[in-house]
């Protein structure tokens, strides 16, 4: 007898917390909101970085698929844009890079990007809040639009540098005697 009151209690507990975590995983993906237009503003490349990457077909696909986040009203319209997302950004990788912008700044930052487009997809699949990780991305994608500006703004001549890097060189006493006399 007191066998099967044990079994019915412990029966109990399982099929009671069963149907709570049931629940709870309801009521998580019916409090995920997202809102593309409290997202940062979109930056713009300087006109000069702009020019070149007009040129750039697989970096214009990606601007449009970035500028489809901020028209996504739920879960459902973020999924696609995302997955458009990391399919463009494949491509991006993928493609030939103009040659002012084959650069590991811009590389790098590109891989940033990615990073944060990864991190809304996992906060997508795992049913988290998706305001935080798509304001980050957008923060990521305006520190590389940025780049391409900082490097069309910033010249730097490489003879001019190696040149003063010998002179400098030249000038530096070979050895230097004890006594304080130096020899070149």
């Amino acid at each position: 007898m007191i066998r099967i009151l044990i079994t019915f209690v412990v029966l109990s507990l399982l099929a009671g917390c069963g149907q709570k975590k049931g629940e709870a995983v309801a009521q998580n993906e019916e409090t995920i909101v997202f809102d593309g237009a409290s997202l940062p503003k979109k930056q713009q490349p300087n006109a000069k970085a702009g020019e070149i990457l007009a040129k750039w077909p697989e970096y214009n696909a990606l601007v449009s698929s970035m500028d489809a986040l901020y028209t996504a009203k739920g879960k459902e319209d973020v999924a696609l844009v995302i997955d458009d997302l990391i399919d463009k950004e494949k491509l991006l990788a993928q493609s030939e890079y103009p040659e002012e912008f084959k650069k590991p700044q811009i590389q790098s930052r590109q891989a940033v990007f990615q990073t944060f487009v990864l991190k809304v997809k996992g906060a997508l699949t795992y049913n988290l809040g998706l305001q935080e990780p798509s304001t980050e991305l957008v923060t990521a994608y305006n520190a590389w639009v940025n780049q391409f500006s900082v490097l069309m703004n910033t010249y730097v001549d490489l003879d001019v540098i190696l040149e003063l890097e010998a002179a400098d060189f030249d000038s530096i006493p070979k050895s230097i005697d004890p006594k304080g006399a130096t020899e070149k």
